[in-house]
């Protein structure tokens, strides 16, 4: 405000200028609130995805899937809980006005990543089992039949 009366005999493009800039930070400003506000919802995603899979890891619907691949998703679901961790402690030093320690982009990459590679893994189908001598000897007898 003190501006715009220190510069009563500017030209217009100045002002073009000043307001350009005032936009800028203001666009800034509110990128920064939104960021704020939704990195906590985005946060609970990944901890809840973090749980999901770790917890998929043990259960005996699974045991299929070969103990090493699970390992690998029980690995990667801690990578990214200390990631959260060290992330929540360096958000709470900062101020609302500085640079979040963690955006929204960075928590989908992440919790999109679990998911897809956790899924690939817990996907996996289980193997059919070997046929039976019963099933064995039906075939038999519809081809004999025949």
């Amino acid at each position: 405000e003190d501006w715009t009366y220190e510069h009563t005999e500017e030209k217009a493009e100045v002002y073009v200028g000043k307001l350009k800039e005032l936009q800028a930070r203001e666009s800034e400003i509110t990128k920064r609130q939104a960021e704020l506000l939704h990195v906590e919802d985005k946060v609970k995603a990944l901890k809840a995805a973090i749980k999901k899979y770790k917890a998929s890891t043990t259960a005996a619907i699974f045991d299929h899937i070969a103990k090493e691949k699970l390992q690998s998703i029980v690995e990667e679901c801690d990578k990214q809980s200390v990631w959260v961790k060290e992330g929540e402690a360096a958000q709470k030093e900062k101020k609302k006005w500085e640079k979040p320690a963690m955006t929204v982009a960075e928590l989908v990459v992440r919790t999109t990543a679990l998911t897809t590679m956790a899924s690939e893994i817990l996907n996996e189908p289980r193997p059919k089992p070997p046929p039976t001598e019963t099933k064995k000897a039906k075939k038999k007898d519809k081809e004999e039949e025949e």
